[in-house]
């Protein structure tokens, strides 16, 4: 049996700190994912079914979000935080 996945969407405007958004939690490996990006809304597709739609407004992007990390912080940087919170 695969252990389960928790499935983060982690996303940065320019000049901001990185926001991050819980998708799943205990799910299998996502295949077959579709991003669409259109103004401020992600939608994510999987197997062609909406699994996602989130707003982006800019009121999301501030200093002091609870689902925020510093905006200079590396991809390796936000997966090693991630992976070292995430393993009780």
């Amino acid at each position: 049996m695969v252990e389960p996945y928790q499935v983060i969407l982690y996303v940065k405007y320019p000049e901001t700190d990185w926001q991050w958004y819980y998708l799943s939690h205990e799910a299998d490996r996502w295949r077959d994912v579709d991003i669409e990006i259109k103004d401020s809304t992600i939608k994510i597709h999987r197997q062609q079914k909406l699994e996602v739609s989130i707003s982006l407004e800019e009121k999301d992007f501030v200093d002091g979000n609870p689902n925020s990390l510093p905006g200079e912080w590396s991809v390796r940087q936000i997966t090693n935080e991630h992976n070292s919170a995430h393993q009780q």
